[in-house]
């Protein structure tokens, strides 16, 4: 009897050190995940803080995922965020504001220009010499088409706005297209002139892709903001999920442990 307790007690305890050994790398695996995972969102970060300062992307438009490492880079090595955004913004080429009608940009990059004329209620004339239609707007025909060349008329027509582009700079039939944004003079954010002519009743939202940079706010949706939520709470999440388990077999091995303690000791009694 005695002998047969003792091979148990020592299958136990076998039991209980592998458990101990693989909750143990468990945790050590664990510390490596989160360390790489580190790098990977560093650097996946400074990505986005340099498309951002190059002005290839705007902060409405990024995704859950470049909110995150975004805001981890940022809020971990702001130096680092802030070399990366100074680099992208090195190589953006600021476009004169003042041109004739015969230097017309050909970069796809944001510009600013002036409305000089608007021909219908989604196309404008760009001090540029340039007709651009405004992406995801639709202006049904008949009288609303007339009220939304109006609107647009008053809103812009001799404004200074800035031109953005997206993934197709031409629709089907060769026409430009593009976004515009109109400084409103008061310092807050500038005038989305495609949407303000959807919210005007007088347009509707039609989006095509591949240009679905600003889907979200050509269709009235609550964009997200990243700034307002914790950055870090799934990451925090899976970590703390995994240091549960590692415990949790710990604590399964102390209790086997303890169990075949009593266990022999009963049996050395008898």
């Amino acid at each position: 009897m005695k002998e047969w307790g003792a091979r148990k007690f020592c299958w136990a305890l076998a039991a209980a050190g592998g458990i101990a050994v693989f909750a143990g790398r468990s945790l050590a695996g664990l510390t490596t995940e989160i360390s790489l995972s580190d790098e990977r969102q560093k650097e996946h970060g400074c990505s986005v803080a340099q498309r951002l300062g190059a002005g290839e992307i705007e902060s409405g438009s990024l995704s859950a995922e470049d909110r995150l490492d975004l805001a981890y880079l940022k809020q971990n090595d702001r130096a680092e965020y802030d070399r990366c955004y100074d680099s992208g913004s090195a190589t953006r080429r600021e476009p004169r504001r003042r041109e004739r009608a015969s230097s017309a940009p050909s970069s796809d990059l944001p510009y600013s220009a002036k409305v000089v004329q608007v021909d219908d209620g989604n196309t404008l004339l760009l001090s540029t010499g340039q007709r651009v239609d405004l992406i995801g707007v639709r202006v049904p025909a008949g009288e609303q088409a007339g009220q939304a060349a109006n609107f647009l008329r008053k809103l812009a027509t001799n404004r200074e706005v800035r031109i953005q582009y997206d993934q197709e700079k031409k629709d089907r039939f060769g026409r430009l297209q593009a976004y515009v944004f109109m400084e409103n003079g008061s310092g807050e954010e500038p005038v989305f002139l495609n949407r303000a002519v959807i919210e005007s009743g007088f347009a509707e939202a039609l989006i095509t892709p591949p240009n679905k940079m600003y889907e979200r706010r050509l269709l009235g949706l609550a964009e997200e903001r990243w700034v307002e939520e914790d950055p870090f709470d799934e990451v925090r999440k899976r970590a703390e999920a995994q240091i549960y388990n590692a415990w949790g077999m710990l604590l399964v091995s102390g209790v086997i442990m303890i169990v075949f303690m009593i266990v022999r000791q009963r049996l050395r009694g008898k």
